[in-house]
Parts: structure tokens; sequence; C-alpha cells
């Protein structure tokens, strides 16, 4: 299994469709999705079949290698939503949280990070999901302004963690709904409500779920002197 989920030559995960359902591809979501499911499985076999776990992380350091081979443009200085489309999308955000694929303070992630707040940002302090999306009118996403929140306060970067959550309150409706989108004057759009909109919300939120980042981070440190040493 460790072998057969991977695309001989990329390394990566087999071909799929993206978080959106909407294109199929070898997508930088997606192998951080597997990397996040592979460490998670390490994790578990440590505990319970510790004959399994060295397997298990091998194979999500393999596809980290690859994503970082494959799915980073250096020439335009910001990981690729997937090997033949190189659009920025806010799905990107994934490899950092929730899937710690990528360490949110690390370079690379910054650099991304900065370059989806240039070239998605919409309205005041919306984001829209990918460039180019005509979706029920390509407007800024809810859950793409939090997510981004999620991964500023990864980063530790407090003030842009509290931005996020700001926008989430300023374009809810008299009800306390949150939409799927808001046009760029601040009008609720599409759905109302949704449901994910709203998970994020509560995930964003949360300051407990800090503590995630402090367990994950401090397991990477584990592997990384394990493999050192």
């Amino acid at each position: 299994f460790l072998v057969e989920f991977r695309e001989p030559g990329t390394g990566l995960p087999q071909p799929s469709f993206d978080l959106w359902e909407e294109d199929e591809g070898r997508h930088a979501y997606t192998a951080a999705s597997v990397i996040g499911g592979l460490r998670a499985a390490a994790c578990m076999a440590g505990r319970h079949e510790r004959r399994l776990a060295e397997g298990y992380s091998r194979a999500a350091d393999e596809v980290r290698d690859a994503l970082e081979t494959e799915l980073w443009s250096e020439e335009q200085g910001h990981y690729v939503r997937s090997t033949d489309d190189s659009r920025l999308d806010s799905s990107l955000l994934g490899l950092a949280w929730p899937f710690g694929a990528v360490d949110a303070r690390s370079p690379r992630m910054r650099s991304t990070v900065k370059a989806i707040e240039r070239a998605l940002a919409a309205g005041a302090g919306g984001l829209r999901r990918y460039e180019g999306d005509t979706y029920a009118g390509g407007n800024a996403w809810v859950l793409a302004a939090l997510w981004l929140g999620l991964v500023h306060r990864q980063a530790g970067h407090g003030a842009g963690h509290l931005r996020s959550l700001a926008y989430a309150t300023d374009v809810q409706t008299v009800l306390g709904l949150l939409p799927e989108q808001v046009t760029d004057d601040g009008r609720p759009a599409w759905v109302v409500p949704l449901t994910w909109s709203h998970a994020m919300l509560v995930l964003a939120a949360r300051p407990e779920l800090s503590l995630v980042d402090e367990l994950a981070s401090q397991a990477g440190q584990r592997r990384t002197a394990a493999r050192l040493g």
C-alpha cells in the first residue's frame, strides 16, 4: 500500500480531484493531506503496533520530499496548486494548517501566504478561493479568510488571526449566519448559512487548539532528531 498509492516518477499521490471537486491532477493539498494522514498513522502505530511506525513515517517523509520538489516554484516564489497548474489557491494554506506538512514559519510557506494575500484579496479582509474562480460570481469565501487566519495563528501572527475573526463577524447576517461567499461590498452571496463557514469560525476562535500546533511541532522536532542521530 505504501508504494502503490504514489505515482511513479513524481513520488506524489496518484492523481485525484482537488479540494473544490473541480479539477483532476496532482495537487499540493492532496499531498499535504496524505502526509498528515501518514504521520498520524505512524503516531498511532507507535502506540499500538510499533513495527509499522517506521514505514508510515518514511512514506510521509518521501511524499514531503516530492511535494517540495514537484510543487514548489522557484521562479514564482511560492507553492503551486498542482503540477500542471501554477495558479494561487487558498487550499495551499492546507500545507501548514491543518496538515502540518510544511512549517507555517518556514520561508517557503511565508512566501506562499504573502502571495495568496496579494493575489486573492477581495473587499475589506476577504479572500477568494483561487485565481480565476468564477463559481457563483467568484466572490470572497468566508472560510478562506478564516483559514488564512488559522495559518497566521499557527505562524505566531496574532494580528492576522484577529483580522480574520473580525472579518467573519462583520459579514455575518443579522441572524448571525455566515454565508458561503461575500461580495466586495460586504453582502452575503450564494448559500446562507454554510456549515463549512461556521465550522471554520469555530476552529479559528478556539484558543485551546494552539495545543495541537505545539504537539505537532514537538513531534516534528523528535522526528528530526531521530533522523539525525
